[in-house]
């Protein structure tokens, strides 16, 4: 009864720190990632809709040279998406995710 009881705890412990662990920042990105999402920053940030397509260009751009991953482009055509749609704020602050989960 005891083993039951650890083994059903230890499980339901494990579930959490995994579900809280699920949405905890960005994967490590390559150096053109990085430098696209500095741009994103500065974009979103001045709400810049004619460079945010510029930046959008350069992300299809460099995922067809196979300079950004598919994974990295993804990341970064979420944000775009968020600033396209007007929420500027949380473009910002999603650009800003990325840049520092690569430095923590």
């Amino acid at each position: 009864m005891q083993f039951r009881m650890d083994f059903t705890t230890s499980m339901i412990f494990s579930l959490i720190v995994m579900f809280a662990m699920s949405g905890c920042g960005y994967a490590k990105v390559g150096p053109k990632a990085y430098e696209c999402s500095m741009a994103l920053y500065s974009v979103c940030n001045r709400r810049d809709e004619s460079r945010l397509e510029t930046v959008a260009e350069l992300v299809e751009s460099s995922l067809k040279n196979e300079e950004l991953t598919a994974t990295e482009a993804s990341y970064l055509n979420a944000i775009i998406d968020k600033a396209r749609k007007g929420e500027w704020e949380q473009a910002t602050a999603e650009a800003r995710s990325l840049m520092k989960d690569q430095v923590e």
